[in-house]
């Protein structure tokens, strides 16, 4: 083959390429991008929040593990450790199969996730409100499934404990979404690791070892309006504006913090740290191999 048959050879893929995306109409990159985005994101988050509302309904359907928003003693916590830990899990390690599933969109399944991208300039404003609106849907139709395929009311809607004020609830969900996006912020953005999907996932699951008996749980809007919306014959709890409020003020928090430690070129830190820490790791393969 010669060099002029190579030079010719990517435009022939191309135009393949591009022949192969006439029938769907989607001609520029851009446009199909943002549709691969939006579907990634409805897939990721739909399979994520199926199996942690499944797990959740699991969970607070034996009557033995009382939701602590239903205590008839407003004093005291009531959530059953069990219950809380089967919750957790259920949303921590269902997010880190998820984000495995969709890393080709940055798996970011969750609005204040991709908010805080937004902010820190990791994605555009396009692409912010495709994905966002992706997770929303994708929510609604989670629990819509769960909905119909478990008898009796949704169990794993947000409930907020009625031992915990408006103020603190609120607050306990700034913080927990913060660590979330930090977490995504320092393993996902600022460096790749390949085990941040497990580190994101772990994140989840001590944030509901947190939440789960005191706000329920929410550090994601698309999974608290999702049930809230199908459940909505049960009513809507008049604290739900917690869910929406509490963790875009962590997205903010997160993204300041975030902010701070760039302006102060927090990568000197430990750099000289990191390079004998790589040089040893190489080191110890060398000498492996």
């Amino acid at each position: 083959m010669s060099s002029t048959d190579l030079e010719k050879q990517p435009a022939f893929e191309n135009d393949s390429q591009a022949s192969k995306f006439d029938k769907f109409k989607i001609k520029n990159n851009t446009y199909r991008n943002h549709l691969v985005a939006f579907l990634g994101e409805f897939f990721g988050t739909f399979m994520f929040l199926f199996i942690a509302f499944c797990i959740a309904q699991n969970a607070n359907s034996y009557p033995t593990l009382k939701d602590s928003a239903y205590t008839s003693d407003p004093s005291v916590f009531t959530a059953n450790p069990s219950q809380v830990v089967m919750i957790a899990f259920g949303f921590g390690f269902g997010l880190c199969v998820s984000i495995y599933f969709v890393l080709f969109t940055g798996g970011n399944l969750n609005p204040n996730v991709s908010l805080g991208l937004l902010l820190i300039g990791a994605i555009n404003v396009v692409r912010f409100f495709v994905m966002v609106i992706a997770q929303i849907i994708a929510g609604i139709a989670a629990a819509a499934t769960v909905d119909a395929l478990y008898p009796g009311n949704i169990k794993f809607a947000n409930a907020k404990s009625t031992a915990l004020n408006r103020s603190r609830a609120l607050f306990l969900e700034m913080f927990g979404t913060a660590v979330l996006i930090l977490v995504v912020f320092f393993t996902a953005v600022e460096r790749t690791i390949n085990i941040a999907p497990l580190i994101i996932g772990l994140s989840v699951f001590v944030a509901h070892l947190i939440l789960v008996p005191t706000t329920g749980a929410s550090i994601n809007i698309a999974r608290s309006l999702g049930p809230q919306i199908i459940a909505s014959k049960q009513g809507w709890p008049n604290y739900f504006w917690i869910y929406i409020v509490g963790p875009s003020l962590g997205s903010l928090l997160a993204v300041a913090i975030y902010k701070l430690l760039k302006f102060l070129n927090y990568e000197t830190c430990t750099a000289a740290d990191n390079v004998d820490l790589i040089d040893s790791q190489e080191r110890l393969i060398d000498e492996a191999a």
